[in-house]
């Protein structure tokens, strides 16, 4: 990995400053002191620890690796100095990496806008206040998919006059036919206004009727998963409010003849297949 990396190997606690954990009973908080060290720093934590380790400090220029092993905590990031900026990258393998910003953080660029993200399974949870008045924004660089699930959620919706948008930069929803990993969006009304959106830098539109692709989700959270994602469109009618729900509308079996690229939601009522149906994708509503 090139530059200064930060890897999520499933969560984990955290260090305190200029000191490397070597085993799961070295690991402890880091609050108010940078995290500084020179070179890697690998992190251990207890396996029955379930709660995530709060570092609302600066992880310093010199940490040119974070990895992180542990099985049932993760990491959030708080406050108005706690950044990973300085890392040109971020791995998930398992992890969960948490940005939370307070009414009067709207101005904190948490993650570096060209930091790469690349996933083998995990979670990225953005959480802001509703009700801050200004705007929340963090860019972040590509996303690249290598294998597992990776769940990207926006938490809250902004109810007040803010407004709330997290952008993934170009090339971040390459998936090849031979890719297996899967996507997951979620959030308090993704994509339904301007309170809080995912966007994707030079993504092309989702036309009428299709899908980003069956790998990829939408839903109110990383559980409840109820549609196809989709970008700039819903329902059949575009719009530029990023990642949403297809919407795409129930229909008989009788219809499904779009071959290979049709994308088709049935509900609980009687739909018996009558003859051979050959489609992208399926949703059961």
């Amino acid at each position: 990995m090139f530059g200064k990396s930060i890897a999520l190997v499933a969560p984990m606690l955290a260090t305190t400053a200029n000191t490397t954990t070597t085993s799961a009973d070295d690991a402890v908080f880091s609050a108010g002191t940078s995290l500084n060290n020179t070179g890697a720093v690998t992190n251990y934590g207890f396996d029955t620890v379930a709660s995530g380790v709060l570092i609302s400090s600066v992880i310093g220029t010199n940490v040119t690796s974070l990895t992180r092993n542990s099985a049932t905590s993760g990491m959030t990031l708080t406050g108005a100095t706690a950044t990973i900026n300085a890392s040109t990258a971020i791995n998930f393998n398992g992890g969960t990496l948490t940005l939370t910003n307070a009414t009067t953080e709207t101005g904190v660029d948490r993650i570096a806008n060209g930091a790469t993200i690349t996933s083998n399974g995990g979670t990225f949870n953005w959480n802001n206040a509703t009700s801050a008045s200004a705007g929340y924004a963090e860019n972040i660089g590509t996303l690249s998919l290598s294998a597992g699930q990776l769940n990207i959620i926006s938490t809250t919706a902004v109810t007040s006059t803010g407004t709330a948008t997290l952008t993934l930069e170009s090339g971040s929803l390459t998936h090849a036919a031979t890719n297996t990993s899967t996507l997951a969006f979620g959030g308090a009304s993704l994509g339904t206004g301007t309170v809080n959106n995912i966007v994707v830098t030079g993504f092309t539109d989702t036309v009428a009727g299709a899908i980003i692709g069956p790998w990829a989700t939408y839903g109110t959270s990383a559980a409840a998963q109820t549609d196809c994602a989709v970008s700039n469109i819903n329902a059949g009618t575009a719009n530029t409010r990023g990642i949403q729900g297809a919407g795409i509308a129930t229909s008989l079996e009788g219809t499904w003849t779009g071959g290979a690229t049709g994308n088709y939601t049935t509900t609980a009522a009687a739909n018996t297949i009558t003859a051979a149906r050959t489609m992208n994708s399926w949703r059961y509503n």
